[in-house]
């Protein structure tokens, strides 16, 4: 191409066109961007193309760009774009022109390409900015441009930003390593540079969320700015939604109104979607070529961001997305409502129920709302979409509304009965009941009966008041039955069922039973995609594993559980919570740490009525087991005695045996004789035992407390062989169920009276198969609560063993006993530790580092110390400690 003539007119006043359109005096500098321009991949590239839409700070990257250069003694050229460009003469001209007024190009009446080039190659350094190129782009000048890039001597540095990518062989130059790319996502600013450019507007809490939905969108985030300085300067408080109308405004004026008709209308419509595809965009806007609509959308990016492209779709910008939402009602009151409900109507068909109650609840119909989540299995979507889904989509109606429909009122209930944060839901099961036996016939479908026939397993299994003094098991296998004919039509009957019957089997059955039904829970979640629900899975694992005396592993599945739900957002869930918190509590006992034992129980409230009766039994009896450990036997049986009550009051009828029971045998252990026949009277404990004797009927919790009483209690009284009986018996059968560290402990009672009854063999065969169960299990406290005489004959047995776990801990009891002396006595292993961190100034935060604990727990053990040693000051208890080890 050969140019005669002068250069060309100017668009712009006074040269400009050969100048940036600003500066970067006030811009915070963005060396990232300006090594990734000047040495980013391909790093032999000569130019950089740099697209990103409107308000992306491409100009001012271009000017921090030459800024970097110049001292380095590179020639700059600047040109910027007008619509006369896009006649690649012109812009040969213009190119020329700013290539002139920077001294490396004369004045020629007739030039070409080949003679710019020519020139500036003998020039040294020289780098060369195009801005708005999107003006002038057209096949014509794109193509002029991919030759000018091919044709870049090695002493230049072309740098070019456009809102759109200009029509050449990208690919190719790519390649052949002769122009690099940045884009918009690229040009978004980072945490570390948003807070920089904001550093001097005052209180960032100011523009609440505005900043993280600005998602880096760099000419937003100086309009924030600019308006927290004048804001500052005046002293004047900002006004509420001053920032977010200065944003709407520059989006209306720079994007939308920049788009044709068709597109402006379109967007404004799916703006009611989070995520755009093709169908939902054809259900909300009732266009059949929405296709066609999305894909001239995507020309805003990353405004408008792809999601995938097979099947298409769309993302739009979260405050871009706001504007049009705001936009649509000022133009279309109306329209909203009309498109939310056909939103909600496309995703109910398509299965999406997140979705579909969102619209439907946005649309103002809670009919439509109330159709969706019963046409979707009402009850059932607990199993399906998950219990906090359940609570999420019951929350979009008002109370009313669910209460005048009794499969969302069931709904409820469940929901309620699964999630713990209350006990509210057993009342309402009671009139709902009562209901639906009034009226059947107005509107109890068999559905509905059998759904409340489950949800009173789960109440009977479940809750410490309501359960039944003896296993239900007939009711229960009736409902299996029926869940298990109906599986193949609707699964999710056999999804409520399956944990009632856990329960059961944990509190009064079979353990490899209750393993067998947990594999087919997780089958069944698995196969049919419950994802929601799974942590229910290593709930039930983490109850198994305690059940069986796995210690080590209900802590692990325990904590599993913990970490899902807080991952998951579901810590509301004080019911699962509870029971797992419990579980570490019970675990930690088992492997002998009982101060952080202490410090789990202590998180869970003791006197509640709505639990698990393993949650109430680990916090309440455990509990008080860790408190007669760590020398408090007054508050431990205060407490037993105050929860003995609340038992009562509440009439529970499992927590009204097991503490007087315990509270009995600690006392006995205590050489409070009369105390504990006192208890055996008041709570007819003896006339209870004989119950407990047919075995799988009442709970194994219950039958351990009263046996351990009594055998120990019988042995006191001269009755070995009675005790002996009673304890090996317990120890059978509990070890038949599956409940070894249970059976363990009954044998080891069962050593102690035999030995008291002159029966060695006895003795040892009987130690030999506790120390077989528990055997790698971690659970080593029930050998040292046993008997002196059957710890004497079981360092015996284990002599020859001298790295065995329970010698070993044997063992260092004994040195422990005969080595501390003054205030060591009075704390704990631990507690010791934890002093140890105070004496070095450790924080609590490191120490709990250092010590591999939890914040909440160091804190529970310092509480203890200030207890213990009569202070109230780190300094304090730092001083003390030292005066004892001083003290001769």
């Amino acid at each position: 191409m050969t140019i005669h003539g002068a250069f060309g007119t100017n668009r712009r006043p006074g040269g400009m066109k050969f100048l940036p359109l600003g500066t970067a005096s006030d811009a915070v500098e963005r060396m990232r961007l300006i090594e990734l321009a000047l040495r980013g991949a391909p790093a032999a590239a000569g130019s950089t193309i740099i697209t990103a839409p409107a308000g992306y700070g491409k100009t001012t990257l271009l000017v921090q760009i030459r800024d970097e250069l110049q001292p380095l003694g590179f020639h700059s050229a600047w040109l910027n774009c007008t619509a006369d460009h896009v006649q690649p003469a012109a812009f040969l001209v213009d190119l020329a022109a700013s290539f002139q007024r920077a001294g490396m190009f004369p004045s020629m009446s007739e030039f070409g390409l080949s003679d710019i080039v020519s020139s500036i190659s003998g020039c040294g350094p020289v780098s060369i900015f195009i801005d708005e190129y999107e003006c002038a782009s057209s096949d014509e000048t794109d193509n002029f441009l991919e030759l000018f890039i091919r044709m870049l001597p090695p002493n230049c540095k072309l740098f070019v930003a456009t809102r759109e990518l200009p029509k050449i062989s990208l690919s190719k130059l790519l390649v052949d390593a002769r122009t690099r790319l940045l884009k918009a996502n690229e040009l978004q600013f980072n945490p570390e540079e948003t807070r920089l450019l904001m550093a001097d507007t005052g209180d960032m809490d100011q523009y609440g969320g505005l900043l993280e939905q600005c998602d880096g969108w760099p000419v937003i985030l100086q309009l924030l700015r600019l308006e927290g300085q004048s804001l500052q300067k005046t002293g004047i408080p900002p006004i509420a939604g001053q920032h977010r109308a200065s944003i709407f405004n520059y989006i209306a004026e720079q994007v939308l109104a920049r788009q044709e008709q068709e597109l402006q209308e379109f967007l404004l419509q799916i703006s009611i979607l989070w995520d755009v595809d093709v169908a939902s965009a054809c259900a909300v806007t009732q266009n059949e070529t929405s296709e066609r609509v999305l894909r001239a959308a995507l020309n805003l990016s990353p405004i408008v961001t792809p999601l995938s492209e097979a099947p298409l779709s769309l993302r739009l910008h979260p405050l871009f997305r706001d504007f049009l939402r705001q936009e649509l009602a000022v133009r279309m009151p109306s329209a909203p409502n009309a498109l939310h409900e056909r939103a909600a109507v496309h995703f109910a068909a398509a299965h999406d129920l997140q979705r579909a109650v969102h619209h439907a609840s946005l649309s103002g119909q809670n009919d439509l709302t109330v159709k969706i989540l019963e046409d979707a299995g009402g009850t059932l979507l607990v199993i399906s979409e998950g219990i906090a889904a359940a609570g999420a989509f019951l929350a979009t109606l008002p109370a009313n509304v669910v209460t005048a429909r009794p499969k969302l009122r069931q709904l409820r209930v469940i929901q309620q009965a699964m999630e713990g944060t209350s006990a509210d839901w057993l009342g309402d099961f009671e009139r709902l009941d009562c209901l639906c036996g009034a009226t059947h016939a107005a509107f109890a479908d068999d559905t509905y009966v059998f759904i409340t026939d489950l949800i009173r397993a789960i109440r009977n299994c479940s809750e410490t008041r309501y359960a039944v003094l003896s296993a239900p098991w007939a009711e229960l296998a009736k409902l299996r039955e029926k869940c298990l004919a109906l599986r193949y039509e609707e699964p999710r009957y056999l999804g409520i069922c399956l944990p009632a019957e856990q329960i059961l089997l944990c509190d009064y059955g079979s353990v490899s039973l209750a393993e067998r039904r947990t594999q087919e829970l997780q089958a069944l979640f698995e196969t049919e995609h419950y994802a929601p629900n799974t942590v229910w899975i290593t709930n039930h694992l983490s109850f198994i594993a305690v059940t069986k005396g796995q210690s080590r592993d209900a802590e692990h599945y325990s904590r599993v559980v913990l970490e899902r739900l807080a991952d998951a957002g579901e810590m509301r869930n004080t019911f699962m919570r509870r029971h797992c918190t419990a579980i570490l509590g019970q675990s930690f006992f088992e492997q002998n740490m009982v101060d952080v034992a202490l410090a789990h129980f202590d998180a869970v409230p003791r006197q509640i009525a709505y639990s698990l009766l393993s949650t109430q039994v680990y916090a309440i009896c455990t509990r008080a087991r860790c408190l007669v450990l760590a020398g408090e036997i007054d508050q431990a049986l205060s407490d037993l005695d105050d929860d003995y009550q609340y038992a009562l009051e509440e009439a529970l009828p499992h927590m009204s045996v097991i503490a007087p029971a315990v509270g009995a045998e600690l006392r006995l252990a205590a050489g409070d004789m009369s105390g504990c026949e006192q208890l055996i009277r008041s709570a007819k404990l003896d006339a209870l035992l004989d119950q407990h004797r047919t075995w799988f009927v009442r709970p194994w919790l219950e039958t351990e407390s009263l046996v351990r009483l009594f055998s120990r209690y019988w042995l006191r009284t001269d009755e070995a062989d009675r005790a002996y009986n009673l304890a090996h018996e317990f120890a059978v059968r509990a070890s038949q169920s599956g409940r070894l560290l249970m059976g363990a402990g009954g044998f080891l009672d069962a050593a102690a009276a035999a030995l008291a009854a002159g029966h060695r063999g006895r003795a040892d065969a009987a130690i030999g198969q506790a120390v077989k169960q528990v055997e790698g299990s971690g659970a080593v406290r029930l050998f040292l609560d046993a008997h002196e005489d059957v710890q004497a004959l079981l360092q015996e047995k284990l002599q020859n063993e001298r790295g065995h776990e329970i010698l070993s801990l044997l063992s260092a009891r004994v040195a422990q006993d005969v080595d501390r002396g003054g205030l060591a006595k009075l704390l704990s292993p631990r507690e010791q530790e934890v002093m140890a961190e105070l004496c070095l100034g450790h924080p609590t935060k490191l120490a709990a580092r250092h010590l591999n604990l939890s914040y909440e727990t160091v804190r529970h053990h310092l509480k203890r110390i200030y207890t213990k040693l009569h202070v109230h000051t780190r300094q304090q208890a730092v001083e003390a400690w030292k005066r004892q080890a001083d003290t001769p």
